[in-house]
């Protein structure tokens, strides 16, 4: 979120854990490929980067509220402000959403809420942020085969300064911490049959210097240091520190465009890792754009994945480290009737991390953790971003994997070794009058071993006043397959709500 680090070191589950407010999100940007060279250790498919608003744009109080309701029991609220004080801007996001879900135990109530003052500081830009959100829900068949329930707080706060420096280099310093709180119950009927308390702290310190280099390009370089510690009732004490140095340089030499980076990792838990990456991108010429890319990533295993146990999951202490390598070749190709790109690539992981159990066992058989000696994976993308009919505007994309691996016969794995495999999407975007307009998106995915299905969704927006009134209809056609749990997907579900702007 805004370049802070949120991937939880206890485990993945929680790496989506925010306390971030959707009315405070202003875009999401997608990493796509190895990015551990520049992100450090989990980046090993790429990196989501959240980035919020910083209200430096505003001159007067503003912001947007949102209110809806739904199937399932769902209600929601929202709302963004920011305000100008002097030199400097205060923003507040609150919201909370809550639903019975879609089946028996998928019940959720969230709440999140954050803040952030941003202004002129020492000759740069200082930004104080902090954020709190808290999460109730039902995790039925989730974790294991039981009605199981889960209470997580999660409380950020950074602080970063940021300085241009003369000839165009900048310098900025970022502290940040993360602290997460679980109480995790196996059997929401009987607390005391199995319950885990899971405390979690993240503390990391960072430095980033920017150079020019002259009008050939620039130089990133930086360091970071983090220490993470657990206090567990499950998974013991546990505590580790991380030592970073990393950089990356960009040149631009006629139609190509070169980039390069490298990073060490020191962990004191799993040892050291050097994760470099390349690129190259040739301007064609026409609007075609020609790119490749090759990188080596990594992903240490949790501390669930390597301490967990309970009636239904074992961790293994001495699981190995997941290393892979990623190449990738694209293009890209704006022309009048709209823009299209294709990539095909390749990643082949050593000791893959899995959890898996015997083909056939009872569901009462734990899941355990295990390193897969190896699995390739080969894939293609296409996607149309955008074609223009008059003021319709379609787009649509199809993408394919095929997995290779070299594992021990007779396991069934969790999610790691069932990848979505195929899987074709087309939106249509429809204007209408007074501001209105309609939104449809077909869905149509395979998953390894054979769940999916096709999936349309709809959204009708009918401005009113300043603000808009929205309808959404979600799986139209009431597919019913299982997701990665195994479990139907939800049914048909409507949603209205209303959203508007305020003061500017």
């Amino acid at each position: 979120v805004d370049g802070v680090r949120m991937s939880d070191p206890q485990t993945g589950h929680f790496d989506l854990d925010l306390v971030v407010p959707l009315e405070r999100v202003d875009r999401i940007e997608i990493l796509r490929g190895p990015a551990s060279a520049v992100y450090g250790s989990d980046a090993l498919g790429g990196v989501v980067n959240i980035v919020t608003r910083d209200g430096l744009d505003a001159y007067n109080p503003e912001g947007t509220i949102r209110a809806e309701g739904g199937s399932f029991g769902r209600w929601g609220w929202g709302f963004d402000a920011t305000t100008p004080t002097g030199p400097w801007r205060v923003g507040v996001a609150a919201s909370q959403d809550v639903a019975d879900g879609h089946r028996d135990g998928t019940d959720y109530r969230i709440l999140r809420g954050s803040g952030r003052l941003v202004g002129p500081a020492a000759g740069g830009r200082l930004s104080l942020e902090g954020g709190y959100s808290r999460r109730d829900f039902g995790a039925a068949e989730f974790y294991a085969p039981y009605n199981s329930y889960e209470e997580t707080r999660t409380t950020t706060a950074t602080a970063r300064w940021a300085r241009t420096l003369g000839g165009g280099g900048s310098i900025e310093p970022r502290v940040s911490y993360r602290q997460r709180d679980d109480d995790f119950v196996l059997v929401r009927d009987d607390p005391e049959f199995f319950r885990n308390l899971h405390d979690s702290r993240e503390l990391t310190t960072e430095l980033t210097a920017r150079l020019p280099l002259g009008r050939a390009g620039g130089l990133a370089l930086g360091g970071e240091w983090s220490r993470q510690s657990l206090e567990s009732t499950n998974l013991g004490d546990r505590e580790q520190d991380i030592l970073a140095v990393f950089g990356e340089a960009q040149l631009w030499t006629g139609p190509f465009r070169l980039q390069g980076g490298v990073r060490f990792d020191d962990r004191d838990d799993v040892g050291s890792f050097v994760s470099p990456s390349g690129s190259v991108m040739f301007e064609a010429g026409r609007g075609v754009t020609l790119r490749a890319a090759v990188g080596r990533a990594f992903r240490a295993p949790t501390w669930t994945e390597r301490f967990y146990e309970d009636p239904a999951n074992i961790g293994q202490e001495d699981l190995e480290v997941e290393q892979g390598w990623s190449a990738e070749f694209g293009g890209r190709a704006r022309t009048e009737v709209g823009v299209f790109s294709a990539t095909a690539y390749r990643r082949e992981v050593n000791d893959l991390i899995d959890w898996a159990r015997p083909v056939g066992a009872d569901p009462t058989v734990p899941w355990e953790t295990r390193n897969v000696e190896e699995a390739r994976f080969d894939g293609l993308e296409l996607s149309i971003d955008e074609i223009r009919v008059g003021e319709v505007i379609f787009r649509g994309s199809a993408a394919w994997i095929d997995l290779e691996t070299e594992e021990e016969e007779g396991f069934f794995s969790k999610s790691a070794l069932r990848p979505i495999i195929r899987e074709f999407t087309g939106g249509l975007t429809v204007p209408l009058p007074d501001r209105s307009l309609l939104q449809v998106l077909v869905t149509d995915r395979t998953r390894r071993g054979g769940e999916g299905g096709f999936i349309l969704d709809a959204r009708l927006e009918v401005g009113l006043g300043n603000g808009t009134i929205y309808f959404d209809a979600r799986n139209v056609t009431e597919a019913d397959f299982a997701d990665v749990t195994g479990f139907p997907i939800a049914g048909r579900a409507f949603n209205v709500g209303i959203r508007s702007p305020f003061g500017g």
